[in-house]
């Protein structure tokens, strides 16, 4: 891109030579000619819209695979429970390994904002509309899910350590990470959709 605005640029620097302020008035050809190319460089330096790919935006790619994970992740839900729940049940460490996908960071949802659109689907629940104006309020309520998700899935780790462990406290953590996940799953399915 720089190399083609530099040639573009060059080419017009030799056209711009007699071109100033006080020549405006003139409607000579040359002048004419070197302020059009002078305007020609401009346009072809000017960087090309990224709203018209997001497909092609690492944020939107992660965004849509997060969110086919995740739904993949809550096609069986006690399962993922009791994989939430056995890890660290005493016959070897925790391994931390989280069998979900990552929170999507908010910093990505804020840059993808500006690709969504209105989208309609029964997946949304009530009316089954999602505005693009809600982007962000529906990226901070995904947020609050899926970061209580995260804290649950750590408390369910430590919930049989210590004076008040036991196996029923880490069976409720991971039953309410799987509540904050169900929760978090359709937020993230329509964001995803409103940027496609």
């Amino acid at each position: 891109m720089f190399l083609r605005c530099a040639t573009v640029f060059l080419f017009a620097l030799p056209s711009l030579e007699g071109l100033s302020t006080s020549n405006f008035p003139s409607t000579g050809r040359r002048d004419f000619l070197g302020f059009s190319t002078f305007s020609a460089a401009a346009v072809v330096c000017a960087p090309p819209s990224i709203a018209a790919a997001p497909e092609k935006n690492a944020d939107a790619k992660l965004l849509i695979s997060t969110a086919a994970e995740l739904k993949a992740a809550l096609a069986d839900p006690s399962k993922l429970e009791d994989q939430i729940f056995a890890d660290g049940d005493g016959t070897k460490p925790p391994t931390w390994d989280r069998p979900f996908p990552s929170q999507v960071p908010r910093v990505s949802l804020q840059s993808l904002q500006k690709y969504a659109h209105d989208v309609v689907s029964d997946d949304f629940g009530g009316d089954g509309v999602f505005p693009a104006e809600d982007f962000l309020a529906v990226a901070s309520e995904y947020a609050e899910h899926a970061g209580a998700a995260r804290d649950l899935y750590k408390l369910s780790k430590l919930g049989r350590v210590g004076e008040n462990g036991s196996e029923e406290v880490a069976r409720d953590y991971a039953k309410r990470c799987i509540g904050e996940l169900q929760l978090a799953s359709p937020l993230l399915a329509a964001m995803a959709a409103s940027i496609q």
